[in-house]
């Protein structure tokens, strides 16, 4: 298991990779026009609604990744300088 810096190394860098980033945006623009075409059905609708609360969820936990491991670093700097 990735230890919580590492983790957030990885984090970062998906959330940077321009391929990551298109093939996110990409189905997410997909799955909006679904959500909002005239002709879709109630269940169309709902699968595209899912969907992307479910893409939103992952991009959000890689997000959490990241910002623990900086809240940490700046716990830790604010730790030692009040010990300094």
């Amino acid at each position: 298991m990735l230890d919580r810096a590492q983790k957030a190394s990885r984090a970062k860098a998906i959330l940077e990779d321009e391929t990551f980033l298109e093939a996110l945006n990409g189905v997410k623009e997909y799955h909006n026009s679904v959500f909002l075409s005239a002709n879709a059905t109630e269940a169309e609708v709902l699968a595209a609604r899912q969907r992307i609360l479910a893409l939103t969820e992952v991009a959000n936990q890689l997000l959490k990744f990241y910002s623990d491991e900086a809240v940490a670093k700046e716990r830790k700097e604010k730790h030692r300088g009040e010990h300094d």
